[in-house]
């Protein structure tokens, strides 16, 4: 390894015999593991601080800026050395700026635009650079064999192009349910929600499975990694698996036996890379992969993350968003919604993890919740205190305005520093369902359901929250059917009681009363599938670019310019007086619509009162 680099490498990628890492510091520096010069593979000046992540191809490489732009460079011949340059290392127009990821394949290039779409080039024989149209959007990761592509989408489905035999051709359980993706030179590699591996394509030298049978027998996974004829698998202990050989040598391709403490790897050529540190690495506990945030509104990632002395940067971030080295994502008031794809990093001395989540800005909610509710009045008295953390925990409790369903009665935790601050831990099939419900569905209207949510354990150390467990909250209207289900991953228990913040939006329907349910996604009836506490539902305002409490779409329909503040607008608890004109003649003005609080002069069509209400209404004046 190059002197220095010892505890600062955060990401790394190979060619051949040689290695090129991003350190700490945002540069990036190439070494020999056989000492020969690669001055011919150095990286250029524009690469020496502000990186973000690279990829390494046949003999050529990316690198990604935190600015979103793509810098390439290296040679575009095939190993063959005869070939004339693919232009795998000229940067496309649409790919040179806003991207949040890239990969390289042996002789072609793939970036990750922010809206969520791929872009490829360079050598296209099997149409690896044909980017198919389920990859055009919703993409959050991407890689890239020698003649083969592939997308991972937000919905952890998978979209692959190129060769077939080489990994295009997807096997049916690696469509979907998967979290990461890597590719080798003739195979790929998928990691799935459950922690266990998949792997497929060309298994000439065992490189898909091993001597003992597949590795989908191998479980606790947390990275994968494919290289050109073998696959490494990072297990939550810190150790690596591994199988294949180093090239078509009969020799295989074993980790060494002292290996430990590995908080990252990557595959080379005929080598392979492990970050070691005896430090806690920073996860993400953002299993979704969303956030959300309103306009003029913050929150707190540190809360998504484990592992101390963390600190934060972003690639992709839309004008007007910021986040702050401690992890602080803020939204001006100005921000327009939007969805947009964004890399997040998150690193401390031990090392970093990055990832590509969908950003969801919506215009801001109403400050005053509809419903709130938080557990803190339940009947009962602490029982005991939680496994590892010995905070104080409840059993054998009534929830107050809620009704319980499942196994036993509820089970909380005190998650806080003060008495009072209660999380109703989810176990097995057990759910909970509010008692009465509550006016948030009106036909057409955007709610906003909040809540905080963490993995949970109780007494029992094996009956912690899992990597794949899942709580579901549902939307439930008047005749008990589904307006909206959003499923939120809580994170593996790691020993430690966390809470993050998370919300989803629904779109009213107009069928009655809402009540909201908590229960498993998937229930496992020996296991905690998560804990919740202080939720709430609002009401997300219209879109308003005017400011003038007239939605936009209800100007549009009314024939007034969005853009320009209307005189007959005001806001609940306001004077308002406006006098409906229609020039010269004599009229009897009747509104039926208006406010409460507002009345309408049937001589001089004159509408004066101070109305209640918050929201925008359309009513109808007749003359």
């Amino acid at each position: 390894m190059a002197s220095g680099v010892t505890q600062a490498v955060i990401a790394s990628a190979s060619v051949d015999t040689n290695v090129i890492a991003v350190l700490k510091n945002g540069g990036v520096t190439t070494w020999s593991l056989t000492g020969d010069p690669v001055s011919a593979l150095d990286a250029p000046e524009s690469t020496q601080a502000d990186v973000a992540m690279i990829a390494a191809g046949e003999e050529h490489f990316l690198a990604l800026k935190k600015d979103g732009q793509v810098v390439a460079w290296g040679r575009g011949f095939t190993d063959e050395g005869s070939e004339p340059n693919f232009g795998q290392s000229v940067v496309p127009s649409d790919a040179s700026t806003g991207v949040v990821a890239v990969a390289a394949g042996d002789y072609h290039s793939l970036a990750l635009r922010g809206d969520g779409r791929v872009v490829a080039w360079g050598w296209d024989t099997y149409n690896q650079c044909q980017v198919p149209a389920a990859a055009r959007s919703g993409v959050v990761a991407i890689a890239a064999g020698r003649y083969t592509s592939f997308a991972l989408k937000f919905d952890g489905t998978l979209v692959s192009w190129g060769r077939g035999e080489y990994g295009a051709t997807l096997p049916a359980d690696a469509t979907n349910g998967v979290v990461a993706i890597s590719a080798g030179r003739q195979h790929a590699m998928a990691l799935k929600s459950n922690s266990t591996v998949k792997a497929w394509g060309t298994d000439a030298v065992g490189q898909v499975t091993t001597a003992t049978g597949s590795p989908g027998g191998l479980s606790g996974v947390k990275a994968v990694t494919a290289g050109r004829y073998y696959s490494m698998a990072l297990k939550s202990d810190r150790t690596v698996e591994a199988w294949g050989e180093t090239g078509y040598t009969d020799v295989p391709f074993l980790p060494p036996a002292d290996l430990a403490n590995v908080v990252a790897i990557h595959g080379g050529r005929n080598h392979g890379l492990a970050i070691v540190s005896e430090g806690e690495a920073p996860r993400m506990n953002l299993a979704t992969g969303t956030i959300q945030i309103g306009s003029g509104a913050n929150t707190n990632l540190a809360a998504l993350v484990v592992g101390t002395g963390t600190t934060f940067g972003s690639v992709g971030l839309p004008a007007g968003v910021t986040l702050s080295p401690a992890g602080i994502l803020s939204a001006g008031t100005s921000v327009q919604p939007t969805n947009v794809m964004v890399r997040l990093m998150a690193a401390n001395p031990n090392g970093e993890e990055a990832r590509v989540v969908k950003l969801e800005i919506s215009s801001g909610a109403s400050t005053t919740p509809i419903f709130a509710a938080n557990f803190n009045d339940f009947s009962g008295s602490p029982s005991a205190n939680q496994q590892q953390t010995g905070l104080p925990i409840a059993s054998g409790a009534n929830l107050s305005g809620w009704v319980k369903a499942g196994t036993d009665a509820a089970r909380l935790v005190n998650h806080g520093t003060i008495a009072a601050n209660w999380a109703v831990m989810i176990y097995g099939d057990e759910t909970i369902t509010m008692a009465s419900g509550v006016d948030a569905n009106t036909d057409g209207a955007t709610y906003t359901v909040s809540f905080d949510v963490g993995p949970a354990i109780f007494d029992n150390p094996d009956q912690g929250t899992g990597v794949d467990d899942q709580l579901a909250v549902r939307v439930i209207d008047e005749g008990n059917d589904w307006v909206e289900q959003s499923t939120v991953s809580p994170g593996a228990w790691s020993g430690t009681q966390n809470f993050f913040r998370y919300s989803f939006n629904y779109t009213g329907r107009g069928t009655g009363n809402v009540r909201l349910q908590v229960a498993a996604a998937n229930p496992i009836a020996t296991r905690f599938a998560g804990a919740i506490d202080n939720i709430t539902i609002t009401a997300v305002p219209a879109a308003d670019a005017d400011n003038d409490g007239l939605s936009d779409s209800l100007e549009g329909a009314l024939g007034t310019d969005p853009n320009t503040a209307d005189p007959a607008a005001t806001t609940g608890g306001s004077p308002f007086n406006f006098t409906v004109g229609l020039g010269l003649g004599t009229f009897n003005f009747t509104a039926t619509g208006l406010p409460a609080g507002l009345s309408i002069n049937a001589l001089t069509g004159q509408i004066t009162g101070t109305p209640t209400a918050v929201t925008p209404v359309a009513g109808t004046v007749v003359a």
